[in-house]
């Protein structure tokens, strides 16, 4: 028979007993996914519920273990799809989706301006993204649509400033607003045949689209559920139906990327929801537990947790690290030059995060150097002149974010021999290093890329990056903290610090 905790127990008992919504926050490794599938098992005979999660392998997961129970488990993006086509009728037989829709609407408008859409189709294909995630319609086909958010030109530059989109000089942001605000209403137009992922959710929404209503509705990871994705909760929820939201606020780390720094504040003043607390650990041993009450005073360590080990080595080899270790950094910098220092004493390791390494290459294109040396001219240039930029508007987090950039690119082109110190070099070492797969290889990754992921040992690289110094508001530096509680608490037995200056060559380590 499972022995639940005192708090697991208040759940079922609110549950059964209670009325209305909650969110249960629940620490590092409490055994969420456990829990709520427990919850499942004790809903009353006949009801119709749902737990959403925001990918398909959690999806996965959950439909094997909810099997036996009446919840259905779906992703987000399932929710807003089945919706969507339900509400074309036969014409949603026919839907087809398309990740580059966006980049494929804008082609076509600018079909006689090539340079113009080479110049233009990053910075409008993410603000056409984003401007779905807000809810925002243009402001020329509402009536049919109703919109979340309000077409209006400081909405845009708002997204423009807070995101950090970044597009050609030679090119006006009123240009870049006119081309989104195209795209985007063409892509309204066309959805009834033709959608792509964030159409999923946006669509359904502001088309006030039929959702199958629901008893009961389970929300993951719900820190970082956005506006419109609220809006589907609402919308999917029966006007007496109770919503579960599970997650933690001390694991919220994307407020950089403009996530909604306050999601469950907001759900629970939209929804009216109590607040239950999770708060032991059954990942993490006893001495990392210790470690996280530094930043998270509330988790425990499970009665059965062994003790572990955290401990700080000045002196260290390759040799210490296995494939099934981590070692976690604050900033990209750092790990690029640890990787190379490893694989340089013969270990495989990749780092973590395709996408940051296509950021790289973005910065270095967006230099059009011919040379390195040119290269190296530009990015201080354009270092000095953004950083001043940036705090001058109090965008602390974007400074760092650049500078990260710069001086990760600086490590790859001290990296390249002589003969190969091209551009184009240097692109395919970028490209080469970060992966997401690499089965077999130590994993070397920033810890906002880590959440969600664990290992047997864990090392923390240069812990003395964080707090950044670049976090001065509030909110930055409540993110920093929870920074440093989510990579303590990828540990599932041993915590290690580690700093760049200790790595000792096998022969020379004592």
């Amino acid at each position: 028979m499972v022995s639940w905790s005192t708090h697991q127990e208040t759940i079922f008992n609110w549950l059964v007993n209670g009325t209305g919504s909650a969110i249960i926050e629940a620490v590092a490794g409490s055994g969420k996914t456990t829990t709520i599938v427990e919850c499942a098992k004790r809903l009353p005979s006949g009801v119709s519920a749902v737990f959403v999660c925001f990918n398909r392998s959690v999806k996965e997961e959950l439909a094997t273990r909810l099997a036996d129970t009446m919840v259905r488990a779906m992703t987000l993006n399932g929710l807003g799809f089945t919706t969507w086509r339900k509400h074309l009728g036969d014409k949603g037989k026919r839907l087809q989706v398309d990740g580059n829709k966006s980049r494929e609407i804008l082609r076509a408008i600018l079909i006689n301006d090539q340079q113009l859409f080479t110049l233009t189709a990053s910075a409008v294909c993410k603000m056409v993204g984003l401007s779905k995630s807000i809810g925002l319609v243009p402001a020329g086909i509402t009536g049919r649509y109703y919109p979340l958010t309000k077409d209006t030109e400081q909405e845009w530059l708002d997204m423009i400033s807070w995101y950090d989109i970044e597009f050609d000089d030679s090119i006006t942001v009123a240009e870049v607003i006119r081309l989104a605000r195209m795209v985007l209403t063409q892509s309204i137009q066309q959805a009834d045949t033709w959608i792509d992922f964030d159409d999923q959710l946006y669509m359904p929404v502001i088309a006030r689209a039929r959702f199958w209503r629901n008893d009961y509705l389970f929300v993951d990871e719900a820190q970082d559920i956005n506006h419109i994705q609220r809006e589907m909760l609402r919308m999917a929820l029966n006007t007496n139906g109770r919503l579960i939201a599970v997650g933690d606020p001390h694991q919220a780390i994307y407020g950089f990327r403009g996530a909604d720094t306050k999601s469950l504040g907001n759900i629970g003043r939209e929804f009216s929801a109590v607040r239950l607390p999770l708060t032991v650990s059954y990942r993490c041993p006893q001495a990392v537990v210790a470690e996280a009450h530094k930043f998270v005073s509330h988790i425990q360590a499970a009665p059965s947790a062994p003790m572990g080990t955290v401990e700080t080595l000045s002196k260290y080899t390759a040799k210490d690290f296995t494939a099934s270790d981590a070692i976690l950094c604050r900033n990209t910098g750092p790990l690029v030059s640890m990787a190379f220092a490893l694989i340089g004493r013969g270990v495989g390791c990749r780092v973590l995060g395709r996408e940051i390494g296509q950021g790289l290459i973005a910065l270095v294109d967006k230099m059009k150097a011919k040379t390195l040396d040119g290269l190296d001219e530009k990015l201080d240039a354009y270092l000095q002149r953004e950083t001043a930029k940036y705090l001058a508007k109090n965008q602390e987090a974007k400074a760092d974010q650049l500078n990260d950039k710069v001086a990760t690119i600086r490590v790859f082109m001290g990296q390249l021999v002589e003969t190969r110190r091209t551009i184009g070099a240097l692109k395919d070492s970028i490209e080469a290093l970060f992966s997401d797969n690499g089965k077999g290889l130590l994993t070397l990754c920033t810890i906002h890329k880590a959440k969600g992921l664990e290992w047997p040992t864990v090392y923390i690289l240069d812990a003395n990056l964080m707090p950044s110094k670049w976090a001065r508001q509030d909110w930055q530096l409540e993110q920093e903290t929870n920074l440093q509680y989510v990579a303590v608490t990828r540990a599932k037995a041993t915590l290690r610090y580690i700093y760049s200056d200790g790595i000792r060559d096998e022969t020379k380590a004592a």
